[in-house]
């Protein structure tokens, strides 16, 4: 798993695409805010615009995703087990 630097608008635009849900940047940045408060991620000021940041991961953080992705894919293993199990009974 790699841990480039990405805008808020680049964590926005992958989120929609990937769920097909919308999400504000006023909901976006106060989370990006509570994860750096909790050291899961960082910010630094963005060279190309003065206004916006990078973001990325603290080591903190990716073992975090890390955490949160293997028990997703052990529900959605566990979820795709019971459906057969119902559908074989």
């Amino acid at each position: 798993m790699t841990n480039q630097p990405v805008t808020g608008y680049q964590i926005r635009k992958l989120f929609i695409e990937t769920t097909k849900r919308g999400l504000s940047f006023g909901t976006l940045v106060p989370m990006l805010q509570r994860f750096e408060k909790a050291q899961l991620a960082v910010r630094e000021r963005n060279e190309e615009g003065a206004s916006s940041y990078n973001w990325h991961l603290t080591p903190l953080g990716m073992g975090e995703l890390e955490w949160r992705l293997s028990l997703l894919s052990k529900l959605l293993r566990d979820r795709e087990s019971n459906i057969k199990r119902i559908a074989n009974n």
